[in-house]
Order: structure tokens, then C-alpha cells, then sequence
């Protein structure tokens, strides 16, 4: 009896998620069908809007957020810095890979068009301090990239030796969505 309430309970909830993915599990069904006929290009841009129809509904968020040895020159081309330790002079950069963002057209182009907005607070949670707007990166394009990455620049050597948080805060500037995300660091003499 047991093993058929679980099975019917299964079966239940397979019937919620099924009705949950709808257009995005019949995108995955068409997909399939035109991989099957060989027909590659045609499942790509199926999966494609499908993944587009996700993209716009998702909150402005973040595949990674990390400090960097140096900028990045371009989206996946990071070297992580090691550790959460820098000294007070020498610059922090944070490499962040925002998804979720919008494009607004400008003639034939896709335009990302973001700001950066910053807190620190001690270790144990007291503010030093914060500014708006300190970074605008941003994207034309032909295409809507998916693939678009930020770096920012932060120089804390004015603040003393010590633990700190800083929260970076993401705003996209055409849909209005703001996303943010918190790294822990400490400041060495």
C-alpha cells in the first residue's frame, strides 16, 4: 500500500512539474524531433527561445562573483585572486557574470546598459561607507548577448587594516531589475 501512495505521489508531482515546463518542455520535445532530422541549427534556435523566455523572467542574478588577479578581458577570462586577502594599496577587482539583464535597441543595435552601486561594511557588520554608481558597463551589439561580464575596480586604501564586506549592487538600467551579491575580503598593512 505504501509503494502505491509513493508511486501515486510521484506521479503527482511529475504532473505539476510537466504543467510548470510547458512551452520550455515542448521547446526540449520540438528540439529533440530536429536534432533527430538532422536539422542542428533549427534545434539550437528552438532551445534558444526557450532559454529566452527564462532569461526574461529571471531576476537580475549572478553565474559567479569573485575577486580577480586582474581585469578580465572578456566573459570566462578571469584569473581568480587567492584568497580573500589584499593588501591596503593595491586595487581589488571583482569579476561578476550578471544574467537575467535586458536589452533595449539603438538603431540596428542591442544595447546592455547596467550601474554598479556599492556598500562596505566592517567584519562585524558596522557601515564605512558607500557610493552609487561607480561603474556603467554596458554592451552593443548585434546580437543579445547572454555571455556579458563586468569588472570593478575598488580602492580601499584608505580604510585601516581589517576585515570588511563589500556588497555590490547591480541595477540594469532599461528593465529596472537590481541583483546583488556580498564579498568578505581583509585589508593587510
Amino acid at each position: 500500500m505504501r509503494a502505491l501512495v509513493g508511486a501515486a505521489l510521484s506521479v503527482a508531482c511529475m504532473g505539476v512539474s510537466a504543467a510548470r515546463a510547458g512551452e520550455i518542455a515542448e521547446a526540449g520535445v520540438l528540439a529533440e524531433s530536429e536534432l533527430d532530422q538532422h536539422r542542428y541549427v533549427e534545434a539550437l534556435t528552438t532551445l534558444e527561445s526557450a532559454k529566452d523566455r527564462v532569461w526574461q523572467e529571471a531576476p537580475l542574478a549572478f553565474r559567479k562573483a569573485l575577486f580577480v588577479s586582474s581585469r578580465s578581458q572578456g566573459f570566462g577570462l578571469f584569473d581568480a585572486h587567492a584568497g580573500d586577502m589584499f593588501k591596503r594599496v593595491e586595487p581589488i577587482i571583482v569579476y561578476a557574470e550578471p544574467v537575467g539583464y535586458g536589452f533595449r535597441t539603438e538603431g540596428e543595435f542591442n544595447v546592455i546598459d547596467l550601474s554598479v552601486d556599492f556598500e562596505i561594511k566592517t567584519g562585524d557588520g558596522r557601515p564605512v561607507g558607500s557610493q552609487k554608481n561607480v561603474a556603467s558597463p554596458g554592451l552593443r551589439s548585434h546580437a543579445e548577448n547572454r555571455e556579458f561580464s563586468i569588472n570593478v575596480i575598488y580602492d580601499f586604501a584608505a580604510l585601516p587594516a581589517g576585515s570588511y564586506q563589500l556588497m555590490t549592487t547591480v541595477v540594469d538600467k532599461t528593465t529596472g531589475k537590481a541583483g546583488a551579491f556580498s564579498l568578505p575580503f581583509t585589508l593587510t598593512e
